[in-house]
């Protein structure tokens, strides 16, 4: 089953019960406002990641993602992500493009898309499904550190385009 790949800011989509006592006029199925923080688009597109495969090879595929959203950055974050089928995104008509990603990892550039030709309607509906249908994760510092270690150790990432502070940073947490 094929799978989208989405980083986002996870504590902005939980309907909890500090959520509920602090925002008591929102209903079970309404997003916070401020979830949208999370699905920053640019030119009315939002970029998202497809792989492919079931089972340990996506739960793979995922980390790769992971780690090359990572690597363009000056530290190791923690990263909070959502994944939603391929299908529930499909049932959206929302129209994808192919482009290339700009991360360290030429493979994962390749499983790179846009949902394109966004306006609030469209973005509301992608962020309703993904609260519905997506499940929502978080990876560490430390588990993120093992990820860039991992792919660094492989040649996943090309080294040479990881900024050498994150380099630096990734022992830390080893």
């Amino acid at each position: 089953m094929a799978a989208i790949v989405r980083e986002i800011t996870s504590k902005t989509w939980f309907q909890n019960d500090l959520v509920s006592r602090e925002y008591p006029w929102l209903g079970p199925q309404d997003l916070q406002s401020d979830a949208f923080k999370g699905v920053r688009t640019s030119k009315n597109e939002l970029s998202i990641y497809l792989i492919e495969g079931e089972g340990h090879k996506a739960a793979e595929a995922v980390d790769r993602v992971l780690a090359a959203l990572a690597a363009t950055r000056d530290h190791v974050p923690q990263l909070d992500y959502v994944v939603i089928s391929r299908d529930a995104v499909q049932a959206l008509a929302l129209e994808l493009t192919k482009t290339l990603g700009n991360t360290p990892d030429p493979e994962v550039n390749s499983w790179h898309l846009d949902l394109v030709k966004l306006n609030s309607t469209r973005l509301v509906a992608f962020c309703q499904a993904l609260q519905k249908s997506g499940t929502f994760s978080r990876k560490s510092i430390k588990q993120v550190a093992k990820l860039l270690d991992t792919g660094l150790a492989t040649g996943h990432l090309d080294a040479s385009l990881v900024n050498p502070k994150l380099k630096e940073s990734i022992a830390r947490y080893l």
